[in-house]
C-alpha cells in the first residue's frame, strides 16, 4: 500500500486496520482497548477531513463504538450479527413498498400464523 496510497491516506487506513487487529485479538487488555478506541476515533475524524462528509455514513459512525462493544462482549470474533442479517433476508420479501414496512411485515406474519393454525 505504500506505493499506492499517499502518506495521509495510508495513515488513515492503518488506523482502521490496526484497531480492528487489536479488537479481534484473542486477549485484549485495557491498554489495548484504549489504544484501539483512540485509533478508531482518529479514523472517523480523518474520514470527514479526507473524504466528502457524505461518506461519513452510519457504518463509519458505528466504528466509534467498536472498542466499547469489545469491552462489554469480548473480542469481535466472539459474536456476530449474521443471525440478524439472516432474519433480514427472511423479512425483505415481505415488504413490497417503502411505506408502512412494519405493517406489511406484521400482516404477512399474521397471515403465516393464521395459515399454520388452519393447517393443524
Amino acid at each position: 500500500m505504500h506505493s499506492t496510497l499517499q502518506p495521509l491516506y495510508l495513515l488513515h487506513w492503518s488506523l482502521l486496520v490496526g484497531a480492528v487487529g487489536i479488537l479481534t485479538s484473542d486477549c485484549i487488555g485495557q491498554n489495548d482497548l484504549q489504544e484501539a478506541d483512540a485509533m478508531l476515533q482518529d479514523f472517523v475524524l480523518l474520514m470527514a477531513t479526507l473524504f466528502d462528509t457524505t461518506k461519513c455514513t452510519t457504518n463509519i459512525h458505528i466504528l466509534q463504538h467498536l472498542a466499547s462493544f469489545a469491552t462489554r462482549r469480548g473480542p469481535l470474533w466472539a459474536y456476530s450479527c449474521f443471525a440478524f442479517e439472516n432474519m433480514n433476508a427472511f423479512m425483505k420479501p415481505l415488504v413490497h413498498r417503502t411505506h408502512h414496512a412494519k405493517e406489511q411485515i406484521g400482516c404477512a406474519l399474521d397471515l403465516f400464523h393464521g395459515l399454520m393454525d388452519f393447517v393443524k
